[in-house]
């Protein structure tokens, strides 16, 4: 019986520390939040590579068909937020989950990533299904609590 106590607390700690990683980092930097969130997920800056920021913050004239401009002041602060924070800043190498699959050295889709194709790739989605996501970046439209994270299906 006593192993059975010590055994309980030692499973529990195992279970919080399991659900915690698997919940994906986002972003929770106050100026990617208000900046980013206001039109679609924010994104952890993790998921893509200094040089995938820097493509995305150099066009936000046409980001993704919308005129995304901030002001210079704030255009520089989000952009330091994120290549601070890129996938590739700590190391200076990429993992191979944020290279593209088209062959792009910098990929600025989420969409485009190895690690997204790993774990999407696989899914045909019909044309009502598309409809009603709009796009294969909005995540909330199959992950409801995306914005805390999790991604479990």
């Amino acid at each position: 019986m006593k192993k059975h106590l010590i055994l309980l607390p030692l499973a529990s700690a195992l279970l919080l520390a399991s659900q915690a990683s698997a919940r994906a980092q986002m972003a929770t930097d106050p100026i990617l939040v208000k900046e980013c969130a206001s039109c679609h997920l924010a994104f952890s800056a993790g998921w893509l590579t200094q040089e995938s920021w820097k493509k995305v913050m150099g066009s936000l004239d046409n980001h993704f068909g919308d005129d995304a401009r901030l002001p210079e002041e704030r255009r520089a602060a989000v952009e330091a937020v994120l290549l601070a924070g890129a996938g590739d800043a700590k190391t200076g190498r990429a993992s191979p989950f944020l290279k593209s699959v088209k062959g792009d050295p910098a990929p600025i889709r989420l969409t485009e990533t190895y690690g997204f194709q790993r774990k999407h790739g696989k899914i045909k989605l019909g044309a009502a299904a598309m409809a009603r996501i709009k796009s294969l970046a909005n995540c909330v439209a199959c992950h409801p609590k995306a914005a805390e994270g999790v991604f479990e299906d």
